[in-house]
């Protein structure tokens, strides 16, 4: 994807060579062509505990992905899902 295309707060597909990943721009590096984008995937169930005694606690995402941040190159996204406005 061209740099000039990217925005912050775009939400973005990300191909890291391993495995495809939707984000969100949070800000662009010192590089020329690097951005920090927050890994947004809902990809897993929500699971619900109970607590001995009353009350339930859940898990947000099976695989523990969801909200890291990593520094992608621009040539590594490769497509815009939603734009801001």
């Amino acid at each position: 994807m061209r740099v000039n295309k990217i925005k912050i707060g775009q939400e973005v597909m990300v191909d890291d060579g391993v495995e495809i990943w939707r984000g969100k721009v949070l800000e662009k590096c010192a590089g020329r062509s690097c951005f920090q984008v927050k890994d947004i995937t809902p990809d897993g169930k929500e699971i619900w505990h109970e607590k001995k005694g009353g009350g339930l606690w859940k898990e947000k995402y099976v695989n523990g992905f969801f909200g890291e941040v990593s520094t992608v190159k621009a040539k590594q996204i490769i497509e815009i899902v939603k734009d801001i406005k």
